[in-house]
């Protein structure tokens, strides 16, 4: 997703910016990441239960909103903006690939290619 190569293509540059050692820097992307991966399961499950559009936009507007003020913060803000964007990441692919699946099958898109 675009918001991935953007977070954690720019992150480590800009928390090296900030002057943090390479232990800091690896807890970060470490924090981020693991907040990237964990919220997807639940992800999946609010997109099953819920409206999935309403579900991607919010996911979208967190990566947004989050990734936009990387640049802006530091300290633990920092901390809780990666954590944000790495949930909004999260949530917002995985509702776009239920949703896209649900939408193949709807429309039998794999049957026209056959």
């Amino acid at each position: 997703m675009f918001f991935v190569g953007i977070l954690f293509g720019f992150l480590p540059v800009r928390i090296h910016e900030l002057g943090y050692n390479p232990f800091n820097t690896g807890l970060l992307l470490s924090v981020t990441t693991v907040s990237y991966l964990l919220v997807q399961p639940v992800a999946g499950w609010l997109a099953d239960k819920y409206n999935q559009v309403l579900i991607l936009r919010l996911g979208m507007l967190l990566s947004i909103v989050s990734t936009a003020a990387v640049p802006f913060v530091t300290g633990t803000l920092l901390i809780i903006t990666c954590i944000v964007a790495g949930i909004g990441i999260g949530v917002g692919g995985q509702t776009l690939m239920h949703w896209l699946v649900s939408w193949q099958r709807k429309t039998k898109w794999e049957q026209q290619w056959v």
